[in-house]
C-alpha cells in the first residue's frame, strides 16, 4: 500500500541477493508488474519524504531531497521484494502462476492494477472512487460481494495492516536510533504506539482497498472477475500472494527503518 536502509545496504548484500533470483523468479516479477509497481511506488515514497520535511526538519531540506532519493533507489527496491518473493516460493516452481499472468486475462489484469494505483496518485481520483464505492454497495451489491470475496480470499487487509505496522515500528526504530527519543523511551513503548493506531490503520486500510480495486477492475466483468477470484483461491494463487507480501513487506522495512534513521540525525544536525 503506501506503504515507506539504511544508506549503508551494502552491495555485498544487493550481490548475494541477486545470487539468489533465479530467472524464473524474474519472469513472474515481470509478468505482474514489479518493476513497474515499484517506479510508482519510489514516486509515492519521495511525495511522503516530501511532506515529512516540515514536520522533522521545519520546512524544505536539501540534504533529505538528497537522502530521500538515495533511499528510494528503484533498483535496490526491486533487489529486495525479489529476494524476498524467492524466499517466499522456497525453489517452488512459479511458471503456472506466470502463465495466468501472461493470459489475455492475466496481462489485462495487470495492467488495469497498474494504471489505477497511478491513478491513485491524484486525490480526487481516490475520493471519487471512494464515492463510488458506496455507490456500488447500494446499486450493485453483487458485484461489491465480489471485491468483499477478493479481499477475503487474499486476506489483502489483515497483510497489509500487518505490513504498516511493521513499516511504522521499523520507522520510529530508526528515530530511535538516530537518538530522537528521550533516552528512557523504550522498544516496548514505540510497540505500543505503534499499535495504537491499529484501528485507524484498519479502517483506512479497508476504505483504501475498497476503492482501488473497484476502480482498478470496473472495467471486468462479472465473470473476468470471478477467474481472478477462482485463480487466487488455488494453491498457486495462495503461494504469490504470500511471495508478493513477503518481498514487499521486506521491501518496506528497509525503507521506512532508512527514513525514520536518516530524518533523525538530519534533524539532530540541523540543531547543533
Amino acid at each position: 500500500m503506501r506503504l515507506l536502509s539504511t544508506f549503508l545496504f551494502t552491495l555485498f548484500f544487493a550481490t548475494a541477493g541477486q545470487a539468489q533470483v533465479n530467472s524464473s523468479v524474474s519472469e513472474l516479477a515481470d509478468a505482474i508488474g514489479v518493476p513497474e509497481v515499484i517506479e510508482i511506488m519510489r514516486s509515492e515514497g519521495l511525495e511522503t519524504a516530501a511532506g515529512l520535511s516540515d514536520g522533522f526538519l521545519g520546512g524544505p531540506s536539501r540534504s533529505w531531497t538528497r537522502a530521500a532519493d538515495r533511499i528510494y533507489d528503484s533498483g535496490r527496491m526491486q533487489e529486495i521484494v525479489l529476494l524476498g518473493m524467492a524466499s517466499a516460493l522456497n525453489g517452488r516452481d512459479p511458471e503456472p502462476i506466470t502463465a495466468f499472468f501472461r493470459s489475455e486475462l492475466g496481462i489485462r489484469i495487470i495492467g488495469l492494477e497498474l494504471s489505477a494505483r497511478e491513478a491513485f496518485m491524484d486525490e480526487g481520483v481516490e475520493k471519487a472512487s471512494s464515492e463510488y464505492v458506496q455507490k456500488l454497495r447500494n446499486d450493485d451489491p453483487a458485484r461489491y460481494r465480489l471485491l468483499e470475496d477478493f479481499i477475503e480470499t487474499n486476506e489483502l487487509i489483515e497483510s497489509n495492516v500487518i505490513g504498516a505496522l511493521n513499516s511504522n515500528f521499523a520507522f520510529l526504530r530508526g528515530l530511535q536510533s538516530a537518538g530522537s527519543f528521550e533516552s528512557d523511551v523504550s522498544e516496548q513503548d514505540i510497540l505500543q504506539q505503534v499499535w495504537s493506531q491499529e484501528a485507524d490503520i484498519r479502517e483506512e486500510t479497508t476504505d483504501w482497498l475498497f476503492s482501488y480495486l473497484s476502480l482498478a477492475y470496473q472495467p471486468l466483468t462479472d465473470e473476468e472477475l470471478e477467474v481472478y477470484l477462482d485463480f487466487s483461491s488455488t494453491r498457486h494463487g495462495k503461494l504469490l500472494n504470500k511471495a508478493l507480501f513477503e518481498g514487499f513487506d521486506k521491501m518496506f522495512v528497509e525503507l521506512s527503518r532508512a527514513m525514520g534513521t536518516t530524518l533523525g540525525e538530519l534533524s539532530k544536525a540541523s540543531e547543533l
